[in-house]
């Protein structure tokens, strides 16, 4: 038997244990980042710590409005957000002098919201009509 196709509709369950640990999943790498910034540069680390913050709280909003958002759309908007959070602190450390965040780290969200994408459209092309 084959797995189900993701959720690509609004209302249907999501899995708690897979959005949340999407999330942390994501999100992990800024905190650290924070706290690793954060004795070094107040300006940087406190940037990776806000970003943390707003990436956390869109995770939470989106499981909030789970009955309206399908799994797919939200970790759309997650990877999307974390793409644009870590072209942000690349540029801030860059801009500061800050070696720690290399550019090419750029391509680790944007390949990851590609993957997602592209895996999520083959699933849904492959599942089986309800017509």
């Amino acid at each position: 038997m084959t797995p189900p196709a993701p959720s690509r509709r609004p209302g249907e369950p999501w899995n708690a244990g897979a959005w949340f640990g999407t999330q942390a999943g994501c999100t992990a790498w800024v905190l650290l980042q924070g706290i690793v910034l954060l004795p070094r540069d107040a300006v940087a680390g406190g940037a990776a710590l806000g970003a943390f913050g707003a990436l956390t709280a869109l995770g939470i909003l989106s499981w909030t409005c789970r009955r309206r958002l399908s799994f797919f759309a939200a970790v759309t908007l997650l990877l999307v957000a974390l793409t644009i959070a870590t072209a942000f602190l690349v540029l801030l450390c860059d801009r500061r002098g800050i070696p720690d965040l290399p550019p090419w780290i750029l391509v680790i969200p944007a390949a990851a919201l590609v993957w997602f994408f592209l895996f999520g459209k083959g699933r849904a092309a492959n599942a089986p009509s309800s017509t």
